[in-house]
């Protein structure tokens, strides 16, 4: 069989996502892979008209179990109250609500415009249904979509650090045996005895998969490590989880250390980290602060030290959290946010938030966050109800505009 060869023009087109776009140019494929694209209109191309073909979105940092809601978790505060919260949820939960919530979550990372994404996984998926998500989530096949899976691990009690780990291997090995993309994600220092941090970042190195972490995410986390009380202290109580001499004169600062030893550390929200913390991350090239701007919102957090990051050269990247704290999984909305709160900021400072740090990040393969020839093709299209974007790229991102998959048409 011959390859097939679609054409496609359209009046934007990036292939990076910091410079300015093409306009009025044409997209090559063939056979899943970009073969082309140059400025002009070609008469044999499908035109899609005045809209924008970007690099594929990608989001640094999701929790698709939480895909089924359709409202965020209340009350959102104060954070503690969240937590029972989402761990009531879960309880009451049935036994397939985690694979159904996945296949929604995918559904709606497709029909937002996502290519990519980091997912959380917290609960034992067996090995068929690790093996179906390969079709769907790998860096090895013709998708549309690709995923890494970071298992998530938690105890503060020793004696539970061994099957932790365990569990963490088993998930390793498995995915490598499947060819799915894994990673490790100790939850929060409020719930990882640094017994169990040191032996995941170990499990990571030896493997060589990025790790995910919350860190600095209010400032009850702040207020146990150093104190070992507040909120969060009496949460772990409730739980019958407290521990014995964990807590009390510590900061972030261990766990800031054990991420940049790994091939990519994602520091996930880091709401409230210090501007001595800021500065030592903006030093280490294998973190990236992944910041989830409407659930940071929604919480009430005060303003989030993303920019400075950035001023200090460091890596940021955009996720949307869950739907537990966030109203949809849209990355692009993310993007229209940041755009509505940081007016002075435009599409080339914002895009790359969302498509090649996040890819970077999370180590992907063939989701670069680029446009490149000879590579899979694997773009978001961006269209305008209000046409703005007829003769103006800068409105890239107004509040209007929508965003989906642009899958590859086959001529």
């Amino acid at each position: 069989m011959g390859s097939l060869e679609s054409r496609i023009t359209a009046k934007w087109i990036w292939t990076e996502p910091d410079q300015p776009p093409l306009e009025n140019a044409t997209l090559i494929m063939s056979d899943g892979l970009l073969v082309d694209i140059h400025k002009g209109v070609d008469a044999t191309a499908q035109n899609l008209g005045p809209v924008a073909i970007i690099p594929g979105l990608i989001n640094a940092h999701t929790h698709l179990e939480f895909s089924g809601q359709h409202e965020p978790t209340a009350p959102m505060r104060p954070f503690a109250n969240w937590i029972k919260g989402v761990v009531a949820q879960r309880r009451q939960a049935p036994a397939d609500y985690p694979q159904s919530a996945l296949a929604a979550g995918l559904d709606e990372l497709r029909t937002s415009g996502t290519i990519g994404f980091g997912e959380i996984v917290t609960y034992d998926l067996a090995r068929a249904d690790l093996a179906a998500l390969v079709s769907i989530c790998t860096d090895d096949h013709a998708t549309n979509i690709q995923g890494r899976f970071f298992r998530e691990v938690f105890t503060l009690k020793p004696e539970n650090i061994s099957a932790q780990v365990t569990m963490a291997q088993k998930h390793l090995q498995v995915s490598q045996e499947l060819g799915l993309a894994a990673g490790l994600s100790p939850h929060a220092p409020y719930t990882v005895h640094p017994q169990l941090f040191s032996e995941v970042i170990a499990l990571a190195n030896s493997e060589r998969v990025p790790v995910t972490m919350h860190l600095a995410e209010t400032q009850d986390e702040l207020q146990l490590l150093a104190e070992g009380t507040g909120s969060l202290a009496q949460l772990l109580q409730d739980f019958d989880q407290w521990p014995t001499g964990v807590f009390g004169n510590r900061t972030v600062r261990t766990e800031l250390e054990g991420l940049a030893q790994c091939v990519s550390g994602l520091v996930i929200h880091g709401n409230y980290l210090t501007p001595d913390e800021l500065k030592w991350i903006s030093g280490q090239p294998s973190l990236t602060l992944v910041y989830c701007p409407r659930t940071h919102a929604g919480f009430g957090h005060l303003d989030h030290p993303w920019r400075r990051l950035m001023e200090l050269g460091g890596q940021v990247a955009l996720g949307t959290d869950s739907r537990a704290s966030n109203p949809d999984l849209s990355i692009f909305r993310e993007l229209q946010f940041l755009q509505g709160a940081h007016p002075d900021l435009g599409p080339l400072d914002l895009l790359p938030l969302a498509t090649s740090k996040a890819g970077s990040a999370l180590v992907m393969k063939n989701s670069s966050g680029r446009l490149v020839r000879g590579e899979r093709f694997l773009a978001t299209l961006v269209r305008s109800p209000s046409h703005s974007l007829e003769g103006d790229w800068t409105n890239l991102l107004s509040a209007e505009n929508e965003a989906c998959q642009l899958i590859s048409l086959q001529a």
